[in-house]
């Protein structure tokens, strides 16, 4: 086999797997090489989610207008962060931070109609 010069890079192919790209490859070899590349990725970031990237809980809320409601949640852990992924009703949505907990958040509507919202708790 011949010798791999830095201008001809390997490509992997798959996990672990890689495919060498000669110094004399045609263009047609170059661009299925790059296809199988993208392949490859596309696969890899279609079965990517939040669940799978963050150390998180995706919950559904609903809250009434002006109410204070604590959420439930399986974490084991005081949640740092959380975000809010999507919301209906026009209310704003404020935390009690000093009312969060290993088991629990809290968190009030401050407008006058009901809120549903998915909510994004975060460990770290």
């Amino acid at each position: 086999m011949s010798e791999v010069s830095q201008y001809s890079p390997n490509v992997r192919k798959g996990v672990g797997e890689m495919r060498e790209i000669s110094e004399s490859a045609t263009l047609p070899e170059i661009i299925e090489s790059l296809n199988d590349i993208i392949g490859y990725w596309n696969v890899y970031f279609r079965k990517l989610s939040m669940r799978n990237n963050f150390d998180c809980q995706l919950l559904n809320v609903e809250f009434d207008a002006s109410a204070t409601v604590r959420i439930p949640h399986k974490l084991g852990v005081k949640p740092n962060h959380r975000l809010i992924l999507n919301q209906s009703g026009n209310g704003l949505l404020t935390d009690v931070a000093s009312e969060w907990t290993d088991t629990y958040v809290t968190m009030v509507n401050n407008g006058a109609v009901t809120v549903n919202a998915v909510i994004m708790l975060i460990k770290d």
